[in-house]
């Protein structure tokens, strides 16, 4: 029988070469196949999260409404003591308002109204208000209240609406990723950067509302319109 010779050092260097880039393949594919989950999870979160975003928004306009006595629909908010509407110092949209403020019939009961560990109903509509009927809406990226570092989207909510729809309400943080945000206004004929049910357009609500925004690392703004399902019936 013929003795199998044994490895030379330079094969065995050879064999061990192998080995050591064999695995460093399978190492780096590895990896890769980590942080590609990993970046499509987070993709997937930030998908998920901007669609949950469009639908608040889309329910609370969709449900504009000027039936009944004070309601309204207004853009822009007057935000300074001059009257006009400040903007945030990182802006970058150009066109449309960066405020609204309306009735809204298709507003949910606030969570921490669900939360609340005080039974007393009626210490809760105190703090909440009423959780039926129309409910005064406000879109805004400067707060009314103070907001100390948060920034954003800020959402007001009150019931019942009153005659001053500038404040009152409980204010929250609806997306802190959002940088900028505009409103534009379908007349029937073109869409305009303002609108006021209480003035120039007495009664009425436009026909679609063009909501465009920029979430922060987002290279595109985003846009989508929403068309008010509930009818205007005149504003009193």
């Amino acid at each position: 029988m013929r003795r199998i010779r044994g490895m030379s050092a330079v094969e065995l260097l050879v064999a061990i070469t192998i080995v050591v880039i064999a695995t460093g393949a399978v190492a780096r594919a590895f990896s890769a196949g980590l942080d590609y989950q990993s970046r499509s999870e987070k993709s997937r979160d930030r998908i998920d999260a901007r669609v949950r975003f469009e639908d608040r928004i889309t329910r609370l306009i969709g449900g504009a409404t000027l039936q009944g006595a004070n309601t309204y629909f207004i853009s822009p908010i007057s935000t300074s003591d001059a009257g006009v509407e400040q903007h945030i110092a990182d802006s970058v949209l150009a066109t449309g308002s960066a405020s609204l403020m309306l009735t809204s019939l298709f507003d949910a009961t606030p969570v921490h109204y669900l939360t609340s560990t005080d039974n007393d109903f009626e210490h809760l509509n105190q703090t909440f208000g009423p959780q039926v009927g129309p409910a005064e809406v406000a879109f805004s990226l400067i707060p009314v209240g103070d907001a100390g570092n948060k920034k954003g989207l800020f959402l007001r909510e009150q019931r019942p609406c009153d005659s001053d729809p500038k404040q009152g309400g409980a204010e929250s943080d609806l997306n802190p990723e959002v940088q900028d945000i505009r409103f534009e206004f379908y007349n029937g004929a073109e869409w305009q950067t303002s609108w006021d049910s209480t003035g120039n357009e007495k009664g009425k609500l436009p026909s679609g509302i063009r909501v465009t925004y920029i979430l922060r690392g987002d290279h595109q703004p985003n846009s989508f319109v929403v068309r008010p399902t509930i009818s205007g019936g005149g504003s009193s």
